[in-house]
C-alpha cells in the first residue's frame, strides 16, 4: 500500500510539473548576438511564440524572449524576418532604434509595446501590417514613415503614444481601428495625446482626411478628431451626415462644434464622451437631442 501510495504522489509530482512548466516555440532557424549594445536577429520567417498556451483558462501566458535582461539600445532584424513576433521586445525600455532589413514585413501583437525609450524605427515603409498593441506605450515615438505596402493597423496598435504629432495613412491601408472604447478593441491611435494630424493619401479608397481630420472616403462619415489638434473651434465640411462612435472622445483643446447644418443626421454612440466642448446645433435637430439626451453643454443658433 505503501508502495503504491509513493508511486502516485511521484505520477501526481510529475503531471503538476508538468502543467506548470512554460515554454516556447523558438524558430528552429533563430540565431542572435550582441555587440556594442546592438542586438542582431536572424530567422526564417517569424523569431517564434513567446507565449505559453493555458488551455484551461483559455489564453495564452506570454515570457520573456531570450535577449529580455540583456544590455542593447539598438535592434536589427536581418532581411530573412517576416514576422516580429508576438511580445518579442516588450518592455525593452532600453530600446531606442529599430532597423527592419526585410520586405513584407507584419510587427506582431504587443511586439514593442512599453518600449519606453524607442524614438526610431528605420525602414518601417516594409511593414505590411501592425497588429493590436504592437507599438503601445511607445511614449518617446515621435514619428513613423509608412509605405505603400501597409494594409492594416489593427486596435490600440499606437495607444499612448504621447509624442506621436502627425500620422500619414498610404492609398494601401483598408482597416483601421476607430473605437475609443478599450473593452471593444479601442482605437489603432487611442491615447496619442500629441497627435495633431492624420494624413491620407488621396488614393486612399476608404478613408479620407480634410485639415488633419479623419473621414471616410465620401467624406460622409466623419470618423476621428485628433487629440492634439490645436484648434479650438471646428465645423465639419458640409459633406458630413455622420459623426462616428467616439469620434471626439476625450478631446479637451475644443471649446466649440458647431453642428448646424441640416445634413448631420446621425450621431453615433459617446461621440463626445469625456469632451469639454460645447456643441452648437439649431433648436429640434439631431445635435440639439443629442447633446439634451447626452448632458452634453449646447448653444442654439
Amino acid at each position: 500500500m505503501k508502495k503504491f501510495f509513493l508511486l502516485f504522489l511521484a505520477l501526481l509530482t510529475v503531471i503538476i510539473l508538468a502543467s506548470c512548466e512554460k515554454t516556447y516555440d523558438m524558430n528552429e532557424t533563430l540565431e542572435w548576438s550582441i555587440e556594442n549594445e546592438t542586438l542582431r536577429i536572424s530567422a526564417d520567417g517569424s523569431i517564434g511564440t513567446f507565449c505559453h498556451e493555458n488551455l484551461k483558462e483559455g489564453y495564452c501566458d506570454y515570457i520573456d524572449a531570450p535577449w529580455k535582461n540583456e544590455v542593447f539600445d539598438t535592434v536589427i532584424l536581418e532581411d530573412n524576418i517576416t514576422y516580429i513576433s508576438e511580445h518579442a521586445f516588450y518592455e525593452c525600455e532600453q530600446l531606442e532604434r529599430v532597423i527592419i532589413l526585410g520586405e513584407n514585413v507584419t510587427v506582431g501583437h504587443s511586439a514593442f509595446a512599453y518600449c519606453k525609450n524607442l524614438t526610431e524605427v528605420e525602414n518601417s515603409d516594409r511593414i505590411i501590417c501592425i497588429e493590436e498593441g504592437a507599438f503601445k506605450d511607445c511614449e518617446a515615438l515621435g514619428g513613423i514613415t509608412f509605405g505603400n505596402a501597409l494594409t492594416k493597423i489593427e486596435e490600440v496598435a499606437f495607444d499612448g503614444c504621447i509624442s506621436l504629432k502627425e500620422i500619414y495613412i498610404p492609398a494601401s491601408v483598408s482597416e483601421l481601428s476607430m473605437t475609443q472604447n478599450i473593452h471593444m478593441g479601442g482605437n489603432s491611435f487611442m491615447d496619442c495625446t500629441a497627435l495633431e494630424s492624420i494624413v491620407v493619401d488621396e488614393g486612399n479608397t476608404t478613408y479620407a482626411s480634410r485639415d488633419g481630420v479623419l473621414y471616410t472616403a465620401n467624406m460622409k462619415t466623419l470618423l476621428f478628431y485628433p487629440l492634439g489638434k490645436q484648434d479650438t473651434d471646428f465645423t465639419p465640411p458640409p459633406e458630413v451626415e455622420k459623426i462616428a462612435s467616439y469620434a471626439f472622445m476625450r478631446q479637451k483643446l475644443l471649446k466649440t462644434v458647431n453642428l448646424e447644418s441640416q445634413n448631420i443626421t446621425d450621431i453615433g454612440y459617446e461621440a463626445f464622451l469625456f469632451c469639454d466642448t460645447t456643441l452648437i446645433c439649431k433648436e429640434n435637430s439631431i445635435a440639439y437631442t443629442y447633446a439634451q439626451k447626452n448632458n452634453i453643454p449646447f448653444e442654439l443658433r
